[in-house]
């Protein structure tokens, strides 16, 4: 088997080093030699690539025993099979490798020949060849990793090898073949580095060998290998002089240009292609070849071969607002009641008969009004008439009806020089009627006769009319004809031009039942339609390619050839696009010249006039094809879109039409983070209208929310928003004064304002700590937002505004304090933060905290304590964290937490909140159900564990914050170990506590599936059972009375299911994991289950032989079994804090 097929094979795993008694070794002895290895792959094993001298790989190919060589090469291929392993690990184990590939090239390739070949050769020839060609394999595949190729670079046998093996080895040959591939492509690591001058001799120079190789074979590797070789060495600017005018490997490349199926070989000549006309002499005499117009179409279909691959049609809807109205035009008219209406409305008694002809008669309408002599008369109108056999409402009790019937209705008097009574809040119901087909409008559409069913019976009635005349001739009285006189007998003919057919026209199939309008405004129907403008297109959409990945290499190689061929052919003329940075280089379409365009031919040599003249008639042949290839645009511009207006006039009008804000945002979403640098520029908002503001303010915020999400760094959104760091001072300190001028203006609309708040929010909230938000220190826009503070009347406007202030004052707190305007204003806005970081960093914050906690001093409610206010706003963001869904409430939510926990793991914190307060603790109480009303002198222990049943009980979702809950199960345990350790007796309404847990534990066990993810419940459900097992561990230490200690017995049993189902729950939940403590922990959650269960099935039974029916009787079971036998105890381990 060849090097080149073992190279595409995976060997099975050896067992040529273990012999049968490793197979028999028991299985545990087994285990202990793999636990024992460090890599258990195999040819990877210690003590064979021990980076030592006499490493027994080396060692065996310097041995000279060909079984041992055989060995250690097998090995080797293996080893580096994956590209990755150092040749430099092995001392010596270079050298070893270039033996048997030097003893082929100086002697035995001699003995392969086809005669003695003729029969089978000599075993150990054929060993040797097979070593000499397994070496080169091994350097072959090593060399593809970089830091063994640099080692082979600097090998002095490395470049001997090559240039004697180009230079005596046959390609052609099928003995020699595979090493001349190999050969070539370990060439690939010194071509860079040979030079070859013209005094160079045929022995040192590689170019004439690989040529023959290129220009002769047939073997498609070999082809790849020789043109990418001569490629590397072309390449050398001082090998330039070795170019040819007619090289075969010109000739070659331009051959296998067309096979587009096979992509390397067609890079590989492409490559070769343009090292070779890159030259400006080769790319003049390339002009002459005869070749050049087919390989300006190759190269330009290989172009539009790939950018088929490369894009997408996108339909881009731009249609703009429709207006329709009815083909048919509809009118109006009050409701009459139908006779059906009357007759089932009629025996009703009074009043819910007056009721339903309310309903019937009338709809309510904020802005509408009747009379109420109007209201009465429609209703005595219709019922007086019954009065004998159906009683009516006098019109005071008909009018007092309205406003039951209509609740916003209101019966009053209007002042002013004649009283108006009316009824406010009604108006009369209308029925939609369309104008009548047979309706006649004789006397000038004064004819008082109701529609006719028949174009017979409306003309027999105009019939009577035309009796009725007594002149002998008479106009036409039509509507608005303006017919002269006529006798009657025309018009008797005339008439009939009026008369709508029976049945109405057919329209086609295409045309709408609406009629599109111009605009809004435009009126409908017109006295004469021909003068009706154009209305706007029902669907207007552009179709555009749009690309989906960059082009691969080939093409932007073909793309660059081009551009060299282009530039040589149009190098005497004015038209070479010379600085093209935008499209390539890219030629476009290229227009036939005429002769008098060539004056500029005198100026060059014939011979170059000739390529001249040659390469631009290639590039006019193919015209047909140049204008099917599309260079990437970023999107539109204005000039694009609109040529004949100038930019500001283009965004005047583009402001004008509503913002598209779900594709804009997905637009600049899909946008990557290189594309949005150098093109997408930011818009200044110049002096719109209104409209025009709010839709710039509109676009601006999506393009700042949609392009600072991509990690840019400080410069790069100075370029992308400013066009560049030179620039961005003027066009950031415009946006930021634009933005203040419009927070401070009390006349600009609400909503324009709040939308310049929301793009200074976006903008600081995106850049966090990066040097543009300094732009918003240099300009102060405190007072601008306080007065936008002070004259919205908006609270969530006003929060955004206070939370503006708070991100203003974080900027640079620390190293730009004295420089920052909205620090000392707001300092009591963002004091949470610094709080938390102070409490865990520095020891003495604590106490520097509680100070004043702890002194006897007179604390206002105008001025309370520094502890007391973070406990308050704890409360509130731990209730409200979960209703607002908002990722940054769930981070204040946490940031309090910890806050709480660092207070209470600290001892000396816990020993001055356990004092009695002399003031209350205002503690949120705004969603039910409420937490009872705080006693007097209450501790502001119990003011932390109020804080903890108000994340318990809230924030209870789908999206479980598992990392808080986790939290505030710590501090709770904390305060419970706390205090029965000091044996303090804590006064707190402890029953809340104990149904928050609880509810947690029965929250898990019912909604589970419901969850989004159940990562991370385990660990809650068990830090739950320990902390109730802790609560039960010598209550009396921390319970203020025996009644506490029945509530929480009594809570216990009456979660007695959900607690049974925690075993089941877990067993669910628990995956294994090899980790002592995760094991540990998990008996010890078992064995806090097992005794809660224990207590309460105890107690469950008193309470079932006791009979007790009602909870104050189970309750008494209780307390009376725990005052004769004190409580039920089980064994517990010691808890920890």
């Amino acid at each position: 088997m060849s090097a080149a097929q073992m190279s595409t094979l995976r060997f099975p795993q050896n067992t040529y080093y273990r012999g049968t008694y490793a197979q028999q070794q028991p299985q545990q002895q087994q285990q202990q030699q793999q636990q024992q290895r460090h890599d258990v792959r195999d040819d990877y094993e210690r003590w064979y690539t021990e980076p030592i001298p006499s490493n027994r790989m080396s060692l065996s190919l310097r041995s000279g025993i060909l079984s041992d060589v055989g060995w250690a090469l097998d090995r080797l291929l293996r080893l580096f099979y994956n590209e990755t392993y150092l040749l430099a690990t092995i001392p010596g184990i270079i050298d070893s490798l270039f033996d048997w590939p030097e003893w082929y090239i100086s002697e035995g390739y001699k003995f392969s020949k086809d005669e003695n070949f003729l029969f089978s050769p000599p075993p150990d020839h054929s060993r040797k060849r097979r070593y000499a060609l397994e070496s080169l394999f091994v350097l072959r595949n090593a060399a593809l990793y970089e830091p063994n190729a640099m080692d082979l670079l600097n090998h002095s046998h490395t470049l001997p090898l090559v240039l004697n093996g180009l230079n005596r080895l046959q390609h052609d040959r099928d003995e020699d073949s595979e090493f001349v591939l190999h050969i070539i492509d370990l060439y690939h690591v010194v071509a860079a580095k040979i030079v070859i001058l013209p005094t160079t001799l045929p022995a040192y120079n590689p170019i004439q060998s690989l040529t023959k190789i290129i220009s002769e074979s047939s073997n498609r590797s070999m082809l790849i290998a020789a043109l990418t070789a001569l490629t590397i060495t072309l390449s050398n600017p001082v090998n330039v002089s070795n170019l040819s005018v007619d090289s075969p490997a010109l000739s070659a490349s331009i051959k296998y240009l067309p096979l587009f199926a096979d992509k390397p070989l067609v890079d590989a000549c492409l490559n070769y292609l343009y090292a070779h006309i890159s030259n400006m002499t080769m790319a003049k005499a390339f002009l002459l070849r005869p070749e050049l117009p087919a390989v300006i179409r190759v190269l330009v279909t290989l172009l539009l071969e790939e950018q088929g691959k490369l894009e997408e049609t996108v339909v881009h809807d731009i249609s703009g607002a429709i207006h329709t109205v009815p083909s048919s035009t509809v009118a109006t008219r009050d409701h009459a009641l139908t006779k059906e209406e009357f007759e089932a409305l009629l025996p009703i008694p009074e009043p819910q008969r007056c009721y339903d002809w309310m309903k019937a008669m009338f709809i309510a309408k904020p802005d509408g009004e009747v009379t109420q002599v109007d209201f009465w008369n429609l209703y005595k109108d219709v019922f007086t008439p019954h009065t004998e056999q159906y009683p009516v409402l006098v019109a005071s009790d008909v009018i007092k009806n309205v406003n039951l019937v209509f609740p916003e209705a209101q019966a009053m008097v209007l002042p002013g020089p004649v009283q108006r009574f009316i009824v406010r809040g009604v108006d009369r119901r209308k029925d939609s009627v369309r104008i009548e087909r047979f309706k006649c409008q004789w006397d000038r559409s004064e004819c008082e006769s109701s529609a006719f069913s028949s174009p017979g019976e409306l003309f027999d009635h105009l019939l009577e009319h035309l009796t009725t005349i007594e002149s002998p001739e008479s106009p036409c009285l039509w509507s608005i004809c303006s017919r002269n006189a006529m006798t009657k007998a025309g018009l008797r003919s005339h008439v009939l031009t009026h008369l709508s057919t029976q049945q109405p026209l057919q329209k086609p199939p295409s045309q709408s039942e609406t009629i599109t309008l111009p605009s809004t405004d435009a009126r409908y129907p017109l006295e004469n339609p021909t003068t009706r403008l154009p209305p706007p297109s029902h669907n207007t959409t552009i179709t555009v390619k749009r690309p989906i990945m960059d082009p691969p290499s080939i093409a932007l190689t073909a793309l660059l050839c081009l551009r060299i061929l282009f530039r040589t052919s149009f190098a005497s003329a004015d038209a070479a696009p010379r600085v093209d940075a935008d499209h390539f280089g890219f030629p476009g379409v290229v227009e036939e010249q005429e002769e008098q365009d060539m004056g500029s031919y005198d100026e060059i040599g014939e011979t170059e006039r000739e390529g001249e003249w040659r390469g631009r008639r290639a590039f006019v042949s193919s015209q047909n094809l140049l204008e099917n290839v599309r260079i990437r645009d970023e999107g539109f511009t204005a000039q694009q879109i609109a040529p004949y207006e100038d930019q500001h006039q283009f965004f005047t009008n583009l402001f004008n039409l509503e913002v598209k804000s779900e594709y804009l945002r997905a637009e600049l979403t899909r946008l990557t983070k290189e594309s949005c640098l150098g093109k997408n520029k930011h818009s200044r908002i110049a002096s719109f209208t209104d409209i025009r503001k709010n839709h710039a303010l509109e676009t601006l915020s999506i393009l700042l929310r949609c392009i600072l999400v991509k990690s840019l760094s400080g410069w790069e959104v100075m370029e992308i928003l400013g066009g560049g760091v030179g620039q961005s001072d003027d066009v950031f300190m415009a946006m930021i004064s634009l933005i203040s001028d419009l927070l401070k203006d009390v006349k600009a609309p609400l909503n324009i304002r709040h939308q310049a708040l929301q793009v200074a929010l976006i903008c600081m909230c995106s850049l966090g700590q990066l040097s543009p938000g300094a732009y918003f220190l240099r300009h102060d826009m405190f007072p601008s937002i306080v007065t936008f503070i002070k004259s919205c009347d908006d609270e969530r406007f006003v929060s955004e505004a206070a939370l503006l202030l708070a991100i203003l004052a974080n900027f640079h707190k620390n190293d730009a304090a004295k420089l920052n305007p909205y620090l000392k204003p707001v300092a009591s806005a963002v004091f949470l933060l610094p709080v938390f970081e102070f409490l865990r960093a520095n020891p003495l914050f604590p106490i520097v905290l509680l100070e004043t906690s702890s002194q006897n001093t007179e604390v206002t409610q105008r001025n309370p304590r520094l502890s007391y206010t973070i406990l308050t706003l704890s409360s509130y963001i731990l209730t409200h964290a979960s209703s607002a869904s908002s990722p940054r409430s769930l981070s204040y939510a946490n940031l309090s937490l910890h806050i709480l926990l660092a207070l209470v793991e600290n001892d000396g914190v816990m020993s001055v909140m356990n004092q009695p307060s002399t003031s209350a603790i205002p503690i949120c109480r705004q969603r039910l159900p409420h937490l009872p009303a705080p006693q007097l002198k209450r501790s502001p222990i119990c003011a932390i564990l109020d804080c903890c049943v108000l994340w318990l009980r809230h924030n209870l979702h789908r999206r479980l914050e598992v990392y808080c809950y986790l939290i505030c199960i710590q501090i709770c345990y904390r305060i419970v170990w706390y205090l029965q350790n000091s044996r303090l007796r804590l006064e707190y309404e402890w029953k809340e506590l104990w149904t928050a847990l609880l509810g947690l534990l029965t929250f898990f066990t019912t909604k589970l599936d419901t969850l989004d993810t159940t990562g991370g419940v385990e660990q809650i459900v068990r830090e739950t059972l320990v902390l109730l097992s802790l609560s039960l561990d010598q209550p009396d230490g921390y319970l203020p009375s025996p009644e506490a200690l029945h509530e929480f017995i009594y809570e216990l049993i009456r979660s007695a299911s959900a607690l049974e189902s925690q075993d089941s729950l877990l067993k669910s939940l628990t995956v294994s994991r090899p980790d002592l403590r995760h094991e540990i922990w998990v008996q010890r959650s078992a064995k806090a289950l097992k005794s809660i269960l224990e207590i309460v099935n105890y107690y469950k039974q008193k309470v079932n032989e006791a009979n007790a029916r009602t909870a104050k009787a189970a309750m008494g079971v209780v307390a009376q079994e725990i005052e004769v036998n004190g409580l039920y105890t089980t064994e517990r381990e010691a808890h920890i804090p």
